[in-house]
């Protein structure tokens, strides 16, 4: 199964989101995944990638550079992140979304809004760790409010507040 996860690239985060994303990743890889992700050997997807045997990276030429630090099987070259993107989701079986900084939130809205819009979505999980996506989703409940969304935009994802919620979702999926 092929798992895309988005987070943050950056390492000049707090400690405890580096060490969150290290055990996430030994965490994924015993359930022998393929990793889908955007292409960065550092900050929280450094801590994941390095874990994972099976890596399809994806990257933008600003950033292709870091690519020889990272051990992909096939790695892909687009012209935009928005490119980036999709085709990420594309090779996706299952979406998970760590905290993240403006990258990741682009990601989350895209990915949420590609599987409104078609007709068999992903499964798409938000580990809202310590609430981090909390403004987020207060943000998508005024859309509701003002009745630019209805309610069954929270269908097409899934908040998890912590990580064993999110192990045995990608389990069920995966068998």
């Amino acid at each position: 199964m092929n798992i895309l996860i988005c987070t943050s690239s950056r390492e000049e985060i707090d400690k405890e989101y580096l060490l969150l994303a290290e055990n996430i990743g030994k965490e994924l890889t015993k359930l022998n995944l393929n990793l889908i992700f955007g292409a960065a050997s550092t900050g929280m997807m450094g801590k994941i990638e390095k874990h994972f045997k099976n890596i399809n990276s994806y990257t933008v030429e600003k950033y292709t550079n870091d690519l020889k630090n990272i051990h992909s099987s096939k790695e892909y070259i687009l012209e935009t992140t928005m490119d980036r993107t999709k085709e990420m989701y594309k090779e996706a079986d299952v979406i998970l979304l760590l905290p993240g900084g403006t990258g990741t939130i682009a990601e989350f809205f895209s990915i949420l809004e590609e599987n409104r819009s078609i007709n068999n979505p992903k499964p798409f999980l938000i580990f809202n760790y310590n609430g981090y996506y909390n403004k987020i989703f207060e943000i998508i409940d005024t859309c509701i409010k003002n009745n630019f969304n209805d309610k069954e935009i929270y269908n097409y994802f899934e908040v998890c507040n912590n990580f064993e919620e999110i192990l045995k979702k990608i389990k069920v999926l995966n068998s």
